[in-house]
C-alpha cells in the first residue's frame, strides 16, 4: 500500500485535517496463493499506473480472487488487508466483498502465544520459516513515483510474505 500525501504545517502535527489530505492511499501489489499449491500468484502496478495512482485493475483482481476463496489467511488481514482492499473498492466505485471467512495469523499470534513480537518477521523466524524481505520508506516512496526496480522490489516482498504464511 502506497503511503497517504498530505500537506502540513510541521512534521509533529498530531492532526492532520481531511482538507490537508491531497491523496489518499492505493495498493501497489498484492500476492496470494491457493492452499496446496507451489505456484505464488501476483500482480503489481505499472510504472504508468503508479504515476497515475490507478490501482483500478490490481484492486479488481484481488477482489475477484477473495470472492472466489472459501476461507482467506494472512498476518492482519481483519486489521488491516480487508479494510483496504474495502476502501479502495470504495474510492473506485466498485462493490465491497461483503463477508470473508478469514484465519488471521496476527490475532491467532496473539491469542495463543506471548511472544515478544506479534510481527510476521519474528513469527518467521521463531518457526525457523525464514525472515521476510527488508525494506524501508525509501521503497514506498520510490514506488509511489513509479519506479519500475521499486516495484519489482516491492512485488518480491510481498510474494516472499506469501511463501511465509503458506
Amino acid at each position: 500500500t502506497a503511503p497517504m500525501l498530505a500537506f502540513i504545517w510541521r512534521p509533529d502535527d498530531a492532526y492532520i485535517p481531511h482538507d490537508r489530505l491531497r491523496h489518499d492511499s492505493f495498493m501497489l501489489c498484492w500476492g496470494a496463493q491457493w492452499r496446496g499449491e507451489k505456484k505464488v500468484m501476483s500482480a503489481c502496478l505499472t510504472k504508468k499506473e503508479a504515476v497515475k495512482q490507478d490501482d483500478t485493475r490490481i484492486v479488481t483482481e484481488l477482489a475477484d480472487l477473495i470472492r472466489e476463496a472459501s476461507i482467506v489467511v494472512a498476518h492482519n488481514i481483519s486489521g488491516f488487508d480487508l479494510p483496504m482492499l474495502n476502501n479502495r473498492l470504495l474510492f473506485l466505485g466498485l462493490e465491497p466483498l461483503g463477508p470473508v471467512r478469514v484465519i488471521d495469523t496476527l490475532t491467532l499470534a496473539r491469542k495463543n502465544f506471548r511472544l515478544a513480537y506479534n510481527r510476521l518477521d519474528y513469527l518467521g523466524e521463531v518457526l525457523g520459516l525464514g525472515r521476510k524481505i527488508k525494506t524501508d520508506f525509501e521503497l514506498w516512496r520510490k514506488c509511489y513515483l513509479g519506479d519500475e526496480v521499486a516495484l519489482g522490489k516491492m512485488l518480491r516482498y510481498n510474494r516472499r510474505d506469501v511463501v511465509l504464511l503458506g
